[in-house]
């Protein structure tokens, strides 16, 4: 009986929308054409009965586009799963016939020479609808069949003019892949009696959840730094329609309830205008009186902001639009206690559908401002970067164009004018450019902020990121020239020379090994063919392998026309400086056979970023194994394993002494951040690491325990320990180029990105420190002085011997997110 009564109550509250029919989220007063087929007509299920896939999604806006005369599909690639990306693009079937005159009329506005000759009255604003960006979001995406329902088969006065007024465009779902994983583990595990109980499987995901896109990457931080297939096509798309208005939709915490923004003033990026802002909080009237009228609890000043430059939301206020942020309480999954009561998936749906429609609403009522306020942002934007103190900036990367092109393409992707240089002189970037504004939120290198707590990074420098050369021009150059095309590589039929510090040259490398060819580093630098080569260079020597020539050389030719790498021919082995190339000092390379560490414990992000570069990036295959495995798997069939950030409790006490064997006998152990603590405290390498509080030094003083304690507000104690953590800033490091592991930077000083706030102690072997923090370490970003006194000195990265193989241990993480090319 009592079970009997404890569901009674929860059905009428959490689960109430599970009692309703779908047609009780469309709004009563709106008539729908019979002829296009509703969303429960094509599930065959009301939304929010079951968790859509994203073959489902993709399947009922193709059946809309071949039913309504208002709905076009506009596709924009393919995620690394191969599923589909797409909008819609939903308006009058008059603005439809025109849309792409429209479309280049709209273009316009972000032409400040030609913005002053159109006609707003008559101008549809673009309004943006982006649908779950994170898989397990679902609310959102389960949203998008609704909208784009209503605008398809809605009839009535108020559609009507809301067709006519605006193009919409639809985004149903940004993160296929991650919306099929949460989709199917839900499907998977709930039961006939949906489970509120947040400990229930249903509500729990395993390693490593569904946020994430294929390779685990947070394609919401992915807007600015391009890594990602979804982000290229829908940015590249972005660009082609420049809308008004960008709507980003998520989920939160189940204890929440509904945020939307502006968001912490204090945390706005000092970028973004003021007036945007401003319009934000004016905008946010709408969904404040849409929420109360169905009684739903919000906020909006508070947790979240608009300073990273990455993000959905707020990458628009920087392009001339203005973007806002979402946020529901997630079920995660069907039904959910929170503090509030128990929370229903229709719940969080109706609260997104409710959200929509007022988007809606002030669009259509708020149309000219919107329009207006994109004209006004480029007519300041060029006039901000024709007034600064200097012309422009030059970047190059001397003998690597591969890097300066990857970051001259990043620039070109954001609609940032770029002129290539003559020769090695690099490329050039204006400042006088309608967006000037988003190029100075790429390259700008911040340390001082009005608020020192931040939701996410608080430097993201790309200049740093690539390890790239960078000056302020004083005047433009003279002339720009077109980039000589390559002529080829000429055949030598002695070898090849590559040099090591070239952003592709562990691509060629790894292709090289694959086909069994050999392959020689320089353990010392030489000049050969008037040519300087560091440590690392690579010789491909065809007089030791002639069967191989005829490979040698396609492997090659390809790789100098793809993959811009500057590879020699060798016409003597005499060198004019250094060793010649017959030298011992020439060591072969042997074969790499990685392991790579994933799964419960392990940050996906990171382990994401490691296989990504290895699997995506260098095109070639890594052996994932879970951590569990580390106490069986025959290690001795690799040569390297990967141990990625990852809490200590989540590798096996047993496998501690089948690591040091495998490494006396030659491997090679990479741990990165918290990994790097559990091989030393599981005493694998003598080292120890400077933590987060000050280590007891021995003859340290006690402090008086009958001395005054320092009394702080009790609502300040969040802040205070917000302050004292690394979200994410830039810090200089000093390298030894001539260690192995530092083998190919040119210059003595390099830039590393650091989340966290444990760094480790160098070794104590004089020789093994390799990247160590410089004393003023602080490039671009935020850290406390206690952090910045800790870190003076601390080591980035230590190699630690033993036997025939080693230890490396970083502090960091030499991937992040993809983008940071100068330490991957």
């Amino acid at each position: 009986m009592k079970r009997y009564l404890y569901r009674i109550p929860l059905l009428l509250a959490g689960l109430a929308g599970t009692l309703v029919q779908a047609g009780s989220y469309l709004p009563s007063e709106v008539a729908y054409n019979p002829e296009i087929p509703s969303p429960a007509d094509y599930f065959g299920y009301a939304i929010g009965e079951r968790h859509l896939t994203h073959a489902e999604l993709v399947g009922y806006m193709k059946v809309l586009e071949e039913t309504s005369e208002r709905v076009r599909i506009l596709s924009y690639g393919e995620t690394h799963g191969q599923r589909p990306l797409m909008q819609l693009l939903i308006s009058s079937p008059k603005n439809l016939e025109n849309a792409e005159s429209l479309r280049q009329r709209h273009l316009q506005l972000s032409d400040p020479g030609k913005a002053g000759q159109l006609d707003l009255e008559e101008m549809p604003l673009v309004v943006n609808f982006n649908y779950g960006v994170h898989g397990n979001e679902p609310s959102a995406s389960n949203t998008a069949p609704l909208l784009a329902y209503h605008l398809a088969a809605g009839r009535g006065e108020a559609i009507e003019t809301q067709l006519d007024e605006l193009m919409i465009l639809l985004d149903p779902c940004l993160n296929p892949d991650g919306f099929d994983r949460f989709a199917h583990w839900v499907r998977n595990h709930v039961g006939r009696n949906p489970n509120p109980d947040p400990q229930t499987v249903e509500h729990r995901e395993d390693w490593p959840g569904s946020r994430t896109n294929y390779y685990y990457f947070d394609l919401n931080r992915d807007w600015m730094l391009l890594t990602q297939p979804e982000s290229k096509g829908r940015l590249a798309l972005f660009h082609e329609w420049m809308p008004n208005f960008v709507l980003d939709f998520h989920e939160m915490g189940t204890d929440s309830t509904y945020f939307f923004q502006p968001g912490v003033p204090e945390r706005t990026h000092p970028l973004i205008p003021q007036r945007i802002y401003a319009f934000t909080e004016k905008i946010s009237r709408y969904f404040a009186e849409a929420l109360d009228e169905t009684g739903t609890l919000y906020f909006s000043k508070e947790r979240f902001d608009d300073f990273y430059m990455g993000k959905g939301s707020t990458i628009p206020d920087l392009k001339g639009a203005v973007g806002i942020l979402f946020e529901q309480a997630s079920a995660r999954g069907h039904v959910q206690e929170s503090v509030n009561g128990p929370l229903g998936f229709r719940t969080a749906i109706r609260n997104q559908w409710t959200i929509s429609l007022s988007v809606l609403r002030a669009s259509t009522a708020l149309r000219e401002e919107f329009l207006a306020s994109m004209r006004t942002f480029f007519r300041e934007s060029l006039r901000e970067g024709a007034g600064a103190s200097f012309a422009g900036y030059r970047f190059a990367s001397p003998g690597d164009p591969a890097r300066a092109r990857e970051f001259a393409r990043i620039l070109e992707t954001h609609q940032i004018e770029v002129e290539p240089l003559s020769g090695e002189e690099g490329w050039y970037v204006p400042l006088e450019q309608p967006h000037y504004r988003y190029l100075q939120a790429l390259v700008e290198k911040r340390t001082e902020f009005e608020q020192d707590i931040f939701y996410d990074v608080t430097a993201w420098t790309l200049p740093l990121a690539y390890n790239l050369e960078w000056e302020e021009l004083p005047a433009a150059p003279r002339s720009g020239s077109a980039e000589t095309p390559s002529p080829g590589l000429e055949r030598s039929e002695l070898g090849y020379l590559l040099d090591w510090s070239q952003l592709n040259a562990p691509r060629v490398l790894l292709d090289l090994l694959e086909e069994d060819i050999r392959v020689k580093a320089a353990r010392q630098p030489f000049t050969a063919d008037g040519q300087a080569y560091p440590c690392g260079s690579l010789f491909i020597p065809v007089t030791l392998q002639p069967e191989a020539s005829g490979t040698i050389y396609d492997l090659l030719e390809m790789a100098s026309r793809q993959l811009d790498v500057v590879i020699r021919p060798v016409r003597t082995f005499l060198t004019e400086e250094g060793i010649d190339l017959g030298s011992g000092q020439f060591r072969n390379v042997t074969r790499p056979k990685i392991l790579l560490v994933g799964g419960r414990g392990v940050d996906a992000y990171e382990m994401g970023s490691i296989w990504h570069l290895l699997d995506v990036y260098h095109d070639y295959p890594v052996t994932v194994i879970r951590p569990a495995q580390l106490s069986s798997i025959r290690l001795s069939d690799y040569t390297a394993l990967i141990l990625p950030d990852a809490g200590g409790s989540s590798y096996p006490e047993e496998a501690t002494e089948r690591l040091e064997r495998w490494v006396k006998a030659g491997g090679s152990l990479i741990s990165l951040g918290r990994s790097s603590k559990w091989v030393i405290d599981r005493g694998l390498v003598d080292l120890a690491l400077v933590g987060a509080a000050p280590a007891e030094e021995e003859g340290t003083e006690e402090p008086d325990e009958g001395g005054p304690v320092e009394r702080r507000p009790f609502d300040e104690a969040s802040d205070d320990q917000a302050l004292e953590r690394i979200r994410g800033a830039i810090f200089k490091t000093a390298i030894d180029r001539s260690h192995p592991l530092a083998w190919g930077y040119r210059n003595s000083e390099l830039p590393v990105f650091v989340e966290g706030e444990s760094f480790l102690r160098p070794s104590a072997n004089p020789y093994q420190t390799p990247l160590a923090f410089t004393g003023e370490p602080l490039l671009a970003g935020y850290a406390s002085e206690k952090n910045l006194e800790r870190m003076t000195g601390a080591a980035a990265a230590v190699v630690e011997t033993d036997g025939r193989g080693a230890y490396i241990l970083f502090g960091h993480t030499p991937t992040f997110r993809a983008y940071w090319r100068g330490t991957e």
